[in-house]
C-alpha cells in the first residue's frame, strides 16, 4: 500500500491551524495539528513526519527551535516556514538553517498546497546547513515583496557555494547589497569582498585592478601589485556593470571562471585565485548574446546561478520599511524626523525610476533640508516640483523611455548645481557614461544653461 505522507502543522493561532488542516487535509495527507512548538517536539519523540509546516513567532519554543529540533532528530523531514513577519535575515536563516522553504503570510491556499507538494516530492533535495551566528545580522536587504523573499532564498542556498552568481536588476535597485549578503551569509565573510565598477575604468587600468601587474609593466607601474582576483585570497570578487567589458577582456575573464588561474600585467607566473566571482548588470545578458555584444562562453559561466533584483515599482509593499529605514538611517539622536502624511502618499504613488538609490537620496535630502521634524510635499523632490522642473509628470503626456531619462538626467544635473559626480551618485552610473549622456541629449550645452 502507498505510503500517507505524514504531516505536522505547527501555529499558535487556532484558526489559521484549522485552516491549513482543513486545505491540507483535502489532498489526503496523515494530519497532526498542534498550537506550540513544546507540543511540536512531544510529537515528533512519538512518530516520525515527512513534513513539519511551522509558524515562525511563537511564545517560549518557537519555529527556529522547532527546526533545529527536527533537523538534529529527524533530518529527513522536510520543514516549512511560515510568518507574517518576514525580513531578510529570519528568511537567510532559516533556509541555511534547514527549512525547505519560507512562506510569507498571508498566502493563498492553493500556492501553499503546491509548496507542499513540491516539498514532498523533492524530499532527498539537499539542504543548506552553513551554521550562522546569533549576533550576526545583515540587515541591508529590506523588504518582505515575495520577491524579495525568493531572494532570501537563493541566498541563503547559494551562500556557501563556490559556482559563479550572475545578479541582474536595474540601476540602483540594489545589486551589490544582494553580493554582499550572499558574501556575509558564507564562510567567505572572514575574507575581503572586494568590489569594482567595469564601467568606470579604461581597458588597462580595469585589467590591471582585476589581474594586478609586476613592476615595470607599464608606466607609472612603480612596483608590483596584486589584483582583485589575487588579493581577495578566498573572498568575494563583485564585478558590476559586466556587461561594458570588452570581447578580449572577456576573453581574459573566461580563464579565470574555467581554470581559476591569474597573471599579472607584464609577467609570466600562473597564480591560482580562490576567490567566487559575483558579477551584475543592469542589461539583460541573454540579449546581450544575442546581438553579439556578449560573449556567450562566459555568459554560460556566469549564469550558474542568477538572481535576478526586481525594481523598486515591481515591490511597492516594501515601499513603507525602506521609507521607515532611511529616514531612521539620517536622522540624529537629536532630531527623529518624521513624515506627513501628504509626503508618505506621494513617496509610494511614484514609480522610482532610480530605484531604491533614488529613494534614499530624496529623503537624505529632505530629512537635511527641512527645518521642521515633520517632512512637508514642498521638502521632497518629486512631485509638482519635479513636473515643473522637467515636465516628467505632465498629466495624460506620452513620452518615450530615452525622452523621460533625458529629462530626468537634465532634473539631476541642474538640481545638483552640475556637479557631474553627484549627479553620477545620484543616477547610479559612472562618470564616463554620464559624461556620454550629457552630450547625446545636449544638456550640457550654453542654451541649456540659460535654461537651468
Amino acid at each position: 500500500m502507498q505510503h500517507k505522507p505524514n504531516l505536522l502543522i505547527v501555529d499558535d493561532d487556532s484558526v489559521t491551524a484549522d485552516m491549513i488542516s482543513q486545505a491540507l487535509g483535502k489532498e489526503g495527507y496523515a494530519l497532526t495539528v498542534v498550537n506550540s512548538g513544546a507540543e511540536a517536539v512531544r510529537q515528533g519523540k512519538d512518530r516520525r513526519f515527512d513534513l513539519v509546516l511551522t509558524d515562525l513567532r511563537m511564545p517560549e519554543q518557537d519555529g527556529m527551535d522547532v527546526l533545529a529540533w527536527f533537523r538534529k532528530e529527524q533530518p529527513d523531514a522536510i520543514v516549512l516556514l511560515m510568518t507574517a513577519f518576514g525580513s531578510s535575515h529570519s528568511a537567510i536563516e532559516s533556509i541555511q538553517q534547514g527549512a525547505y522553504d519560507y512562506i510569507s503570510k498571508p498566502f493563498k491556499i492553493d500556492e501553499l498546497r503546491q509548496v507542499v507538494r513540491k516539498a514532498l516530492s523533492a524530499r532527498n533535495v539537499a539542504k543548506a546547513e552553513l551554521e550562522i551566528s546569533e549576533k550576526e545580522e545583515f540587515e541591508s536587504l529590506i523588504g518582505r515583496s515575495q520577491s524579495m523573499i525568493e531572494i532570501y532564498k537563493i541566498i541563503g542556498r547559494a551562500a556557501d557555494s563556490d559556482a559563479p552568481v550572475l545578479i541582474l536588476g536595474e540601476t540602483g535597485s540594489g545589486k551589490e547589497l544582494v553580493a554582499r549578503a550572499l558574501h556575509e551569509k558564507s564562510s567567505r565573510r572572514g575574507f575581503p569582498f572586494l568590489a569594482i565598477n567595469c564601467s568606470a575604468l579604461t581597458e588597462s587600468l580595469l585589467e590591471s585592478e582585476l589581474f594586478g601587474h609586476e613592476k615595470g609593466a607599464f608606466t607609472g607601474a612603480v612596483a608590483s601589485r596584486p589584483g582583485i582576483f589575487e588579493a581577495a585570497g578566498r573572498g568575494t570578487c563583485f564585478m558590476d556593470e559586466i556587461s561594458e567589458t570588452s570581447s578580449a577582456m572577456q576573453s581574459k575573464l573566461l580563464r579565470v571562471l574555467q581554470n581559476r588561474e591569474v597573471k599579472r600585467v607584464g609577467g609570466n607566473q600562473i597564480i591560482l585565485s580562490h576567490a567566487r566571482i559575483v558579477a551584475a548588470s543592469n542589461k539583460d545578458l541573454a540579449s546581450q548574446v544575442d546581438k553579439g555584444l556578449f560573449r556567450q562562453d562566459v555568459y554560460y559561466r556566469l549564469n550558474a546561478i542568477t538572481i535576478i533584483v526586481p525594481p523598486l515599482r515591481e515591490r511597492r509593499q516594501d515601499l513603507p520599511e525602506l521609507i521607515q529605514y532611511f529616514l531612521k538611517k539620517y536622522s540624529t539622536p537629536q532630531r527623529t524626523i518624521h513624515l506627513s502624511q501628504e509626503s508618505f502618499q506621494q513617496l509610494v504613488s511614484y514609480d522610482w525610476p532610480g530605484n531604491i538609490r533614488e529613494l534614499e537620496h530624496i529623503i537624505q535630502r529632505a530629512v537635511t533640508l527641512t527645518p521642521l521634524d515633520t517632512i512637508l510635499p514642498e521638502h521632497l523632490a518629486i512631485g509638482e516640483r519635479m513636473q515643473a522642473s522637467t515636465g516628467i509628470l505632465e498629466t495624460g503626456e506620452q513620452i518615450s523611455l530615452e525622452e523621460l531619462e533625458k529629462r530626468y538626467i537634465r532634473y539631476i544635473y541642474f538640481k545638483t548645481l552640475r556637479n557631474k559626480a553627484r549627479t553620477a551618485e545620484i543616477l547610479g552610473i559612472d562618470r564616463k557614461t554620464l559624461y556620454s549622456k550629457l552630450a547625446r541629449y545636449a544638456i550640457d550645452q550654453p542654451e541649456e544653461e540659460n535654461r537651468g
